[in-house]
């Protein structure tokens, strides 16, 4: 009876001590997380213009999510979507490549497009491989962007979400505590 008192008492206090320490952790990370939102800032959209030539005539596209500066360009007409990426400073090490989604506004351009990264999901939308699209090189001729597209860079999702991941900490806390406690009462 005594050995079972001592068990949960500990065990009680081992949940206490993990409460506190995720309260801490928490704390602690939700800090550093304003710290470091406070240095780098909130990625904001902008207004780019690039041309070769001041006669040069300018199309607007629209390139938003997992890149480096996401915003409104001007580009020249003949700008392909690689080199989109490429004037807006690449995309991300989080960008989920294989998931490239492109609006195209006259869709016509891209309609008869028998290319095996690039597929049609409706009448305006497609969604590319941009990994098969580095391969496929001699391809890239046809993506050309135009007047009022829009390309959106998806984010990959994490393997684990935090939710989870806190969960599993806890679990493995209050284990350990837990098997902790028992060794030290078959010790006595």
């Amino acid at each position: 009876m005594k050995n079972t008192q001592i068990f949960f008492r500990s065990f009680l206090a081992a949940i206490v001590w993990v409460q506190a320490a995720t309260f801490s952790a928490t704390a602690f990370g939700q800090k550093l997380t304003n710290e470091v939102l406070e240095f780098k800032g909130p990625q904001q959209t902008a207004e780019y213009i690039f041309r070769n030539s001041p006669k040069d005539v300018l199309i607007s596209v629209q390139l938003f999510g997992s890149v480096a500066r996401p915003g409104l360009y001007y580009v020249p007409e003949d700008t392909d979507l690689l080199k989109l990426l490429t004037l807006s400073g690449g995309v991300l090490n989080s960008s989920e490549l294989e998931e490239v989604v492109v609006r195209k506004n006259d869709p016509r351009s891209w309609h008869n497009l028998n290319l095996s990264f690039v597929e049609q999901t409706n009448s305006q939308t497609y969604r590319l491989d941009i990994d098969n699209l580095l391969k496929d090189s001699p391809s890239l001729k046809p993506l050309r962007m135009a007047h009022q597209d829009f390309v959106y860079v998806p984010q990959k999702s994490p393997l684990i979400n935090n939710d989870l991941y806190r969960v599993i900490t806890i679990g493995a806390v209050i284990l350990s505590a837990a098997l902790t406690v028992l060794l030290i009462q078959e010790k006595r």
